[in-house]
């Protein structure tokens, strides 16, 4: 049983994903400041934000790291900052510009990686209405707007490699459930023969 435990707390593990926004708007030339919370446990892990470039690889240019302590750390434009108390650790880009739009991945690195892709989006900053002084980013969680081929594409990925985990973990749990019983009913078997035998004699 111990295998059959092991196995239902690795699949959890790689599926386990990351509570954060799923869309980031800001305009151009502010701030945008993204929170990631992560499960207990990881609080010494080394926590990252960075670009996505292809699928789910990091840019080099555009990937900021915590060092495992609470401890800020910050790199070109971007900030980010761990809090072990709260289990989330926060990142701040500043000035964005049209080329800082993309998919990000909000990440904790441990043998299995999870990551949670966040998409930022950036808009023009109209001076002719007010609300567009303010530079604070706005999350959007509920509503999102059209997506483009590239990203229906992406998402659709997501969902076939989530369901593909599930049918593993499934098919691997009924396996180990078949073992057992087929174990179980071969012992028994045993068990009255070598009974039948000392009778005898």
């Amino acid at each position: 049983m111990n295998l059959f435990h092991g196995l239902i707390w690795t699949l959890f593990h790689v599926c386990w994903m990351l509570e954060t926004p799923k869309i980031v708007i800001s305009p151009h030339g502010g701030s945008a400041t993204i929170s990631c919370k992560y499960r207990r446990g990881d609080e010494e892990a080394v926590k990252y934000w960075c670009k996505e470039e292809r699928f789910r690889f990091c840019s080099h240019n555009r990937t900021i790291r915590t060092t495992g302590s609470e401890k800020e750390v910050k790199q070109n434009g971007m900030s980010i900052k761990d809090n072990h108390v709260l289990h989330e650790f926060s990142v701040v880009m500043e000035k964005l510009t049209y080329n800082d739009a993309g998919t990000y991945l909000c990440g904790v690195e441990r043998k299995y990686d999870t990551w949670q892709p966040v998409e930022v989006i950036i808009i023009a900053d109209d001076v002719s209405t007010p609300t567009s002084r303010n530079k604070e980013n706005k999350t959007v969680e509920s509503s999102e707007p059209p997506l483009s081929p590239e990203r229906n594409q992406r998402r659709n990925l997501d969902f076939i490699l989530l369901i593909l985990k599930i049918s593993i973990f499934l098919t691997m749990l009924a396996a180990i459930l078949w073992v057992h019983i087929w174990y179980k009913r071969g012992k028994h078997p045993s068990v009255q023969i070598s009974e039948t035998e000392g009778a005898k004699r």
